[in-house]
């Protein structure tokens, strides 16, 4: 009977501990991270680590002087609308921070000028006459053969699914895949054609289907920055302690708690630890932890590129003629593409983002790969939202709260959007801190 009554307590134990545990250690500063101390700290005392001198990770704003002022431009996340990023609209609302909304129209053409597409054909009440071409029209309607099954996709949810499987599989031309499909959706996720290939159909469509549903094609984007939602979360962190520039050694786990020891020696207990890094990372500061060693090799196998992004004045990565110029302008050279962000309303003098990964320039073009009038380059490392990816994010759903151990992060949710960041944060404030006024905000 005794054993009984003692097993039942640790059972209880380890139902409530979640609860009254006060000590949570935060690995990762970026929306992830910060969403989560915002939530956590009003029940909890909270630690924020930080590898870089800054918090918000792809919330990446700078300053750029053009025309003799100061404008703010994005160099990592961008684009929201309320369909999709229901959440981070919600804490925007919250801190009152203004948002403008636009028509999100992309051009796309090929650098030798043979061709060019402007979508959506008809948007704000005007005809994009040059989209309606033969061989446009035929694009058009292959492009609609896709967003059918493509909604279909989504209802189903099913990951398993390769862009390329998909594709082959629906009666659609291998000129337009090939030419069309399979680039203009590599350039939106920075990898080349080949590679988008192998990306999961119900990660890469998921924004097409969406923009498609949304008949206004209304996107948003923040006045001041999307940054200055980090900026006054930040302010508010009146009862965490935030440690920059810090670079994690090791971390254990003895007699209970995790132990975290940084390279300059400090060591540090907490009952709690939350992983608000990308998989890759979590699973390099997991290997002393050897009770999870089995999810540690799942997280392992997300693979990670790179992403080289400028910021610049270059028209050479733009469409030749500026009347073509739109929001999103993706240029083709016959095998791969990257994309070229430019807002007109932002200044006189034309400031675009660029990615400029790998090199996709007119066949003419005898300047250098990186854009001239440079302002910034920015790398960031992003995830392959393959077969992998869905198999860490699962695993770590799966055993989240196991240990006291959580994960957050992108790729914690769904495909990966800074919507899923703090959704990832949301999921864990909903166990650790129940009540949180905070919390309740973010849930509407």
């Amino acid at each position: 009977m005794s054993k009984f009554i003692i097993s039942c307590f640790f059972f209880f134990f380890s139902l409530h501990s979640a609860v009254w545990a006060d000590r949570v250690a935060i690995i990762g500063g970026g929306a992830a991270g910060v969403v989560s101390a915002w939530l956590l700290e009003q029940d909890h005392e909270v630690t924020l680590y930080e590898s870089q001198d800054r918090l918000g990770g792809h919330a990446n704003s700078i300053d750029v002087e053009v025309d003799g002022k100061k404008i703010v431009v994005e160099a990592g996340a961008e684009f929201f609308n309320q369909y999709a990023y229901p959440h981070f609209m919600r804490l925007l609302n919250f801190y009152k921070i203004a948002v403008k909304p636009f028509t999100l129209v992309t051009t796309y053409y090929d650098t030798d000028g043979s061709d060019l597409i402007i979508l959506p054909p008809y948007h704000d009440g005007q005809v994009e006459w040059q989209s309606l071409t033969p061989s446009n029209l035929r694009k058009l309607m292959n492009m609609k053969v896709v967003l059918d099954v493509g909604h279909h996709v989504m209802e189903e949810k099913d990951s398993t699914l390769t862009l390329e499987v998909l594709a082959d599989s629906i009666h659609i031309t291998e000129v337009f895949k090939d030419t069309f499909l399979y680039p203009f959706l590599a350039a939106g996720w920075g990898v080349t054609s080949d590679e988008i290939r192998t990306f999961s159909a119900f990660s890469v469509l998921q924004y097409m289907v969406t923009s498609y549903d949304n008949s206004s094609n209304e996107w948003f984007e923040v006045e001041t920055g999307l940054s200055s939602y980090i900026t006054r979360m930040s302010r508010d962190l009146k009862n965490s302690r935030i440690h920059l520039n810090s670079h994690i050694a090791n971390i254990t786990f003895e007699q209970g708690a995790y132990v975290i020891e940084e390279d300059n020696g400090t060591r540090r207990e907490f009952d709690h630890l939350v992983f608000a890094t990308n998989a890759k990372i979590a699973a390099q500061l997991m290997k002393s932890l050897p009770e999870r060693e089995a999810l540690m090799k799942t997280l392992a196998r997300v693979r990670y590129y790179d992403t080289q992004i400028a910021i610049h004045g270059d028209r050479r990565f733009m469409p030749p003629k500026e009347k073509d110029w739109r929001v999103a302008n993706v240029r083709y050279d016959g095998v791969n593409s990257a994309m070229t962000i430019y807002k007109k309303w932002k200044s006189k003098t034309p400031v675009f983002k660029s990615w400029v990964t790998h090199d996709i320039r007119a066949p003419g073009d005898k300047g250098s790969q990186t854009p001239n009038h440079l302002y910034a380059l920015i790398k960031y490392q992003h995830p392959y939202t393959d077969k992998a990816f869905f198999e860490a994010q699962k695993a770590a759903q799966a055993e989240q709260g196991q240990y006291n151990l959580w994960f957050a992060g992108m790729w914690m949710n769904d495909i990966g959007s800074h919507e899923d960041a703090i959704v990832s944060a949301i999921h864990i404030a909903e166990r650790l801190a129940p009540n949180s006024a905070r919390l309740h905000i973010l849930q509407g």
